[in-house]
């Protein structure tokens, strides 16, 4: 990785930097005072020349380099045919970066991990994100191939019958928990 750095400040409440290497792979901009309930709006671009499955973004403290708080995001290509695609813009939130008061954070934003499309990956990986994203993609892959061979076997109706006996999130909201355990 280039030691070569650019940064951007955007002045908000406070100082906010964003950092990032010359061959990062994801460009991160400020929504314009896009704030909800401690989050920040990030504008994300794709600026590589792959297709992206996975992504941390990380704030740190600017004073200690301490990571606050991260934002991710995993596409399964199988499942989505365009994951983070070359050219592709989307919109993360990054929590709690506001203090007690409501006022940004002195921080610094920056990409923390990257996986590609073709299973290589880019950034230090501060909050060990590659593990979890990796272990999430291969469970994926796992229920996929088992979905798949059920349906050969046995028909799409072995595939609903399966999926209604996964009981719902115990922190999805009363009313989804619900309608997600009707059999």
């Amino acid at each position: 990785m280039r030691l070569l750095m650019f940064t951007c400040v955007v002045h908000l409440a406070v100082a906010q930097e964003i950092a990032f290497p010359s061959d990062s792979p994801i460009r991160i901009s400020i929504q314009s005072n896009a704030s909800s309930k401690g989050s920040l709006r990030l504008d994300l671009t794709n600026v590589s020349q792959k297709d992206i499955v996975a992504y941390a973004v990380v704030a740190s403290e600017r004073s200690t380099g301490k990571p606050r708080t991260m934002t991710r995001g995993v596409r399964s290509s199988s499942l989505d045919p365009t994951p983070f695609a070359i050219g592709k813009r989307w919109t993360a939130g990054l929590p709690q970066v506001f203090d007690t008061e409501a006022k940004l954070m002195d921080s610094v934003i920056s990409v923390d991990y990257v996986r590609f499309a073709d299973g290589s990956d880019w950034g230090p990986d501060l909050m060990k994100q590659s593990l979890e994203i990796q272990g999430r993609l291969a469970g994926e892959s796992v229920t996929r191939e088992r979905f798949r061979r059920m349906i050969e076997e046995s028909g799409p109706e072995a595939v609903i019958s399966e999926i209604r006996k996964i009981p719902a999130p115990q922190k999805a909201r009363p009313k989804a928990r619900q309608g997600l355990n009707k059999h």
